[in-house]
């Protein structure tokens, strides 16, 4: 399906309610002037396991696709979301619920997908088990409440906002390059705990500290990013440095404190439990 125009949403699909399966094929090039350039899922069920929505345009937002508070979409297969633009969410604008699993992708967009909830009854969450999403991912909202699950694959980047309503989970063996975290927020680890294989980046440019630390999920439940060290810390935090000429370094708990004081501008955290 290509090249189609509409006035309104989803110049391509558009879904109010029911099953909609799309297991190979195109949907590339349809342009919007509403939200869903390609599809405008505004209710119903979206599984999509294999083809491609590519380089759909929305001249308001979510270029490739828009997720409505009561509509849920699954990537799964090798599905390919791709090269979306618009205002908001170039490929993806979700106020409802999105899973990525087993080979999906989502990629060729600076701002890959907007989660928001602007509803006060809505609940909009993303999980991911697995595949691969590039760009970034915008995380906020002011109504509602918005939930991120990331628990496998690989997510290039998270823009977590300042909000009350915003909870972020991070688990399994997940791969993450960089959580970009708004001050007051906090990254919690999921029950199922994270595996020594995951790889959670984090910035945190706007915090007092440039580091964080993370407590021990088996005596909290939940690790939370702090400002500062933590007494309670038994993982090991493995902190690669972004600053010139600075080489990598593995600090225990111990050491920790020194790399704190030291004048680097950004980090990465590498997370793995200890046996």
């Amino acid at each position: 399906i290509e090249n189609c125009t509409a006035t309104g949403g989803g110049a391509a699909v558009y879904v109010g309610r029911g099953l909609f399966e799309m297991t190979g094929g195109n949907i590339t090039k349809n342009t919007a002037k509403g939200s869903g350039g390609g599809v405008n899922m505004q209710g119903g069920t979206f599984v999509m396991s294999g083809g491609s929505l590519d380089g759909n345009t929305s001249e308001n937002e979510g270029g490739n696709m828009r997720i409505n508070k009561l509509a849920s979409v699954v990537l799964t297969g090798d599905a390919k979301i791709c090269n979306g633009q618009a205002k908001n969410g170039g490929n993806i604008t979700m106020f409802g619920s999105l899973v990525v699993e087993a080979n999906a992708k989502i990629s060729g967009s600076a701002s890959s997908i907007s989660l928001f909830s602007n509803y006060d009854d809505a609940v909009a969450d993303l999980t991911v088990k697995g595949g691969t999403i590039e760009g970034a991912i915008r995380y906020g909202s002011n109504k509602g409440q918005v939930t991120m699950n990331l628990l496998g694959g690989s997510v290039e980047k998270v823009n977590y906002q300042a909000s009350d309503v915003t909870s972020l989970y991070v688990g399994g063996n997940v791969q993450v390059g960089n959580i970009s975290i708004a001050k007051g927020k906090q990254i919690q680890i999921h029950k199922d705990g994270l595996e020594d294989a995951a790889s959670i980046g984090i910035s945190m440019t706007d915090m007092e500290d440039p580091f964080a630390a993370v407590t021990d999920p088996k005596d909290a439940r939940t690790a939370f990013v702090r400002t500062t060290v933590s007494p309670s810390l038994k993982k090991k935090l493995q902190i690669v440095c972004m600053s010139k000429g600075v080489s990598e370094d593995a600090y225990t708990h111990d050491l920790l404190e020194k790399a704190i004081n030291r004048d680097y501008e950004k980090a990465l955290l590498a997370v793995t439990a200890e046996e």
